[in-house]
């Protein structure tokens, strides 16, 4: 439990102008302290030990998104995990002859991260080879009218939309799994030092219609809180240029 900071406060009667140097002195004490408290806390969650996850003793063949930024921190993350978790692990990309790749180093399952832009007929092989094969599906349900062509091709299809597994079981997928992402904590860390940026709500994401037409209706109400939007496509909000540069394109 925090404890609550007091300050010594002098004799009143004060001038105007004491009174508003005690007050700003009052919260100056009252913010750092809060921030002390914030920053200390998440430093000893960071700090504490994690039990060690067992490594299954298979070999996995980890197939990137090849599409760079911002996929590309997907990529270090699931990377660096599954090189903890397994015994082995062969990276590649969707640009990569898969097929050469698979039948050369056997093994126990190929996963492929997103998977949009890899020729289906490298996974049509692969599993010819009977090697097993996975794609995470990074953007659903945005883009459930490409996915549905590609669902099929693979043994295993893990989402990170709930509502898409029995989208897929339906279209004839035997294994579907619900997995969404995690935090990587080397890249999502508390810090110490206190940020130069301060901001009462953050939304970080994709202007997918959807979400254009479900803040269109509560802008004015939430700009009225110190509130920054970050991603692409915030330009198709018609309301986006009156709100400078609270809205980062981008």
């Amino acid at each position: 439990m925090s404890k609550e900071f007091i300050l010594p406060v002098p004799p009143l009667p004060l001038t105007p102008a004491e009174q508003a140097k005690l007050e700003g002195r009052l919260n100056g004490f009252k913010n750092g302290y809060a921030e002390g408290y914030l920053r200390g806390r998440l430093a000893i969650l960071d700090g504490r030990p994690e039990e060690p996850l067992p490594v299954r003793d298979i070999h996995v063949m980890y197939v990137g998104s090849g599409k760079g930024y911002p996929y590309s921190p997907l990529d270090e993350a699931v990377l660096t995990s599954l090189q903890s978790l397994t015994a082995e692990v062969t990276v590649t990309n969707v640009h990569q002859n898969l097929v050469e790749l698979a039948g050369a180093k056997r093994p126990h399952l190929v996963l492929v991260l997103d998977g949009m832009e890899l020729p289906l007929e490298q996974i049509d092989q692969i599993r010819g080879l009977g090697i097993l094969t996975a794609i995470w599906l990074t953007d659903d349900p945005y883009y459930t009218d490409f996915t549905l062509g590609i669902v099929n091709h693979y043994d295993y299809v893990f989402t990170l939309e709930r509502n898409c597994v029995e989208y897929y079981r339906q279209l004839g997928c035997a294994e579907v799994h619900y997995l969404p992402f995690a935090a990587y904590r080397p890249h999502y860390r508390p810090t110490i030092s206190r940020s130069p940026i301060s901001r009462e709500v953050s939304f970080i994401g994709s202007a997918y219609w959807n979400r254009v037409n479900f803040f269109r209706e509560i802008m004015p109400q939430l700009m009225e809180f110190n509130t920054v939007i970050n991603g692409i496509w915030w330009d198709r909000l018609p309301e986006a240029s009156l709100y400078g540069d609270r809205i980062e394109v981008g």
